[in-house]
């Protein structure tokens, strides 16, 4: 009696460890069951005939986090790509009934087509055409013949897997399956240089017209053979111009155009050969291409120059590409740069990615809306805006690979200078390669001065570190 007494109070915050609620997620249409915080709930896969199970994360505070369908997939993407593997070399036919096929299943609805179906498609798609690539002109010739619907369905699934819906799907795929956005942009160049080489004198709307010969919603392809006497007809201000004519502008509601200099092609050709071009837009494909990067974004199309002649540079005067860049105007604190999809930054190193390079380009932006890209070769182009604030340097790399993952040592992660904004955090020395596949790692980083480095225990089942 007399002595004073203390007592310990733990006060719980009852709003965090409240429960995430049953759900239906809007891009998945996944039944989420009612879930306590920091527990995985898991459920089928969506879609008709899935195989696999979907995850999704309760944090913190009742809130879910996006689910992971990164390991699921459909029955008949796995039946039509299995197909291919019975399918021999010579066995054009069954490969481009393969193509077909594809149309039908990958018809968007209401829903994203899962990530490994975006996957399996494109596998799919660059194996038959590496098969056509493998074939004779002659064989070729009698196949586009018994099936004239052969190009206008490839350009179909191209334009299907790139419809708006599958933005989920493409977004939601992993960061260690390969870029299904670089094997689809490899496989559509291949299918433009068959179509120059072999298909071009099959295709009915060829000609000095510069009409489309294929227009879908994402994806354009435009093939136009001209002779060296045309060129003089059509070129204007020392160019021959593509992909401007008035009845083109309306893809996606912007203008683009394709400038060849006339007068190196025409030094190039003898009196009576012709030379082909073919030209291809792909709307939504640039974002695709850099997935994984948060520092660049494309902020245009994807244009794909192509002709068939016997030079592929352009020494004295560059080819023009003209991009309208509506969104321009959102990305006033970044660089706005040209440049083209590289695939061998670095042949020598297994380990290197492509990615989009500025070498050997030039920028010129003629109006708030527009952008002009010099080039002296031909490739794949595209307008990207680099974020400045997120990875700090004295000079913008020539070229900006997607996809890395980092891992950096505690010992020397203070002696780095810090970027201008907290950088996304780094796990390190954690046994469990698993939690690598997410930005959002779910670990609680405490207050900390601006300029030193926090380090925390790694969060997980089994995670040591």
């Amino acid at each position: 009696l007399g002595k004073n007494k203390t007592a310990t109070i733990s006060i719980i915050d009852n709003d965090k460890f409240r429960d995430c609620e049953a759900e239906i997620d809007v891009h998945w249409s996944i039944r989420w069951n009612r879930t306590t915080p920091r527990k995985y709930a898991v459920q089928d896969c969506p879609g008709e005939f899935p195989i696999g199970t979907s995850s999704r994360l309760c944090e913190y505070g009742g809130v879910w986090l996006e689910p992971n369908v990164s390991n699921c997939a459909t029955k008949r993407f796995i039946v039509i790509k299995n197909k291919t593997e019975t399918i021999n070399a010579t066995d054009v036919k069954n490969a481009t009934d393969i193509i077909n096929q594809l149309v039908n299943i990958t018809k968007p609805n209401n829903q994203s087509q899962l990530p490994l179906d975006i996957s399996a498609a494109v596998e799919v798609l660059q194996f038959v055409i590496n098969r056509l690539n493998a074939t004779s002109e002659e064989a070729l010739e009698e196949t586009f013949e018994e099936d004239d619907s052969l190009l206008d369905n490839a350009v179909e699934v191209m334009n299907n897997l790139l419809n708006e819906t599958n933005k989920a799907g493409w977004d939601s795929q992993s960061q260690e399956t390969d870029n299904a956005g670089e094997t689809l942009l490899q496989s559509a160049e291949e299918f433009g240089r068959i179509i120059s080489s072999t298909l071009v004198k099959n295709i009915t709307n060829v000609s000095s017209t510069h009409e489309p010969s294929i227009e879908k919603e994402y994806v354009v392809v435009q093939t136009v053979q001209l002779a060296k006497d045309e060129i003089t007809e059509v070129e204007s201000s020392g160019f021959i111009s593509f992909l401007n004519d008035a009845n083109y502008s309306r893809f996606q509601g912007k203008n683009v155009a394709v400038n060849y200099p006339s007068e190196i092609i025409k030094d190039q050709l003898k009196d009576g050969e012709n030379i082909t071009f073919v030209n291809m837009i792909f709307s939504n494909l640039g974002g695709y291409l850099t997935a994984g990067n948060n520092r660049v974004q494309a902020i245009s199309d994807v244009i794909s120059a192509q002709i068939k002649w016997n030079q592929s540079n352009f020494t004295s005067e560059p080819l023009e590409l003209i991009f309208e860049v509506t969104e321009i105007e959102n990305y006033k604190d970044h660089n706005i740069s040209c440049v083209f999809w590289d695939y061998n930054i670095n042949p020598l190193n297994t380990d290197s990615l492509s990615s989009w390079s500025k070498e050997g380009l030039e920028t010129e932006i003629t109006n708030p809306l527009v952008v002009k890209c010099l080039s002296h070769h031909l490739s794949s182009f595209a307008v990207i805006a680099e974020n400045i604030t997120v990875e700090a340097t004295t000079e913008p790399p020539t070229s900006i690979a997607t996809k890395q993952t980092t891992r950096t040592n505690p010992s020397t992660a203070a002696a780095t200078t810090p970027s201008t904004e907290l950088p996304v955090p780094t796990i390190v020395s954690c046994c469990n390669e698993e939690i690598q596949r997410y930005r959002d790692f779910n670990v609680t980083w405490n207050i900390t001065k601006k300029g030193e480095t926090v380090v925390t225990d790694c969060k997980g089942n089994g995670l040591i570190g």
